[in-house]
């Protein structure tokens, strides 16, 4: 973890600078920030750095690089403490290739590979995804524009453009 900026311990938790925040394990990564990983496969490292501006309860950091488990990614990040004290996460991240592979090898069921509700109940999750290029296997879609949501016990992939399998592909999961 490194900071340079300005901080205010006094009254009230605020920092204002250039942050650069690093995990060899995404796994202990979210066990910090309070988010279980269910049965998604979250081997790797997580790095962002950009500009950050927090409270005790909320963070966020804009014009972000990051890497997560070796994708890299462009784009803007919060953190925050809901009401019901969950954890919340939303943003918009651009990817130029995400490799899901990994994701789903050996598994024969997408249960296997989504978590269960049980599993989402303390995080609030709101991403916007873009993407040039996203492959599972075989499976390449282009120029996907994507949200991942969870809340309330629910996930929802919904991908608002994609070119794949000869066409446009737009759904809802």
């Amino acid at each position: 973890l490194e900071f340079t900026g300005e901080a205010n311990l006094i009254s009230g938790l605020f920092l204002k600078g250039k942050t650069n925040i690093a995990s060899p394990s995404i796994e202990r990564m979210g066990e910090s920030l309070r988010v279980e990983f269910g049965n998604l496969d979250s081997t790797g490292g997580w790095s962002i750095n950009g500009n950050l501006e927090g409270t005790a309860k909320s963070a966020t950091i804009t014009d972000a690089i990051t890497s997560i488990a070796g994708h890299d990614a462009q784009g803007a990040i919060n953190l925050s403490i809901n009401e019901l004290e969950q954890t919340r996460i939303d943003g918009t991240l651009a990817f130029d290739t995400i490799d899901l592979t990994s994701q789903f090898a050996e598994k024969e069921t997408a249960s296997e590979v989504i978590p269960n509700a049980t599993e989402v109940d303390n995080i609030e999750l709101d991403m916007r995804i873009s993407a040039n290029v996203i492959k599972a296997g075989s499976l390449e879609l282009g120029n996907v524009a994507a949200t991942i949501s969870a809340r309330e016990q629910n996930w929802v992939f919904d991908i608002g453009y994609s070119e794949g399998l000869g066409g446009t592909i737009i759904s809802k999961i």
